[in-house]
């Protein structure tokens, strides 16, 4: 009896410790599918809005002080900064603005292929390499926190999920530069 209360306590276990990487997973999943509805279900938008606001705030205040210098001046151009991106970001995270985004089709037009040079008629022209995936990391940062950072080309995006009750959520994204 204690061997199958070991081995069911486990099985709970892993399972809660799994959890938010099938979530991360089946986020991925239907990004690639371009279900904008089930990704959707993924996300809390009112915590994700507060953090990118937060961002844009402090985006907006370096900004201007780099431009202006400290004082009221600065103070001013970086409330009305702040204020600019507060309403770009209410408008811009929204369910209905990420499946206006996935509608979108992300196949443009091939650019012509310049012509074969003389002499050489017929010539297949090379293929640009596709640019490599971002370099992805998962892992818990706190009992009820994991993060899953992507490291492209220096353009560091960490995706906060939190814990809400027994599901997971995206709550946070995090925009760094190196």
């Amino acid at each position: 009896m204690k061997i199958l209360f070991a081995l069911l306590m486990a099985l709970v276990g892993g399972a809660l410790f799994t959890q938010p990487y099938y979530t991360a997973y089946q986020m991925r999943a239907a990004a690639d599918r371009r279900d904008h509805e089930a990704l959707a279900t993924y996300i809390d938008f009112p915590a994700v809005r507060a953090s990118l606001k937060r961002q844009g705030t402090e985006f907006a205040q370096r900004q201007v002080a780099k431009k202006v210098g400290e004082g009221p001046l600065s103070e001013l151009g970086g409330l009305l900064g702040s204020v600019l991106s507060d309403r770009m970001i209410d408008a811009a995270v929204t369910p209905e603005s990420l499946g206006r985004l996935m509608a979108q089709d992300p196949a443009q037009p091939a650019a012509p292929s310049p012509p074969a040079e003389p002499g050489d008629p017929g010539r297949p022209q090379p293929r640009p390499e596709p640019d490599p995936e971002p370099e992805l990391r998962f892992g818990y940062t706190a009992w009820d926190r994991f993060e899953v950072t992507s490291d492209d080309h220096g353009q560091i995006t960490r995706m906060v999920l939190g814990r809400q009750g027994l599901a997971w959520r995206l709550i946070a994204v995090i925009l760094e530069d190196r």
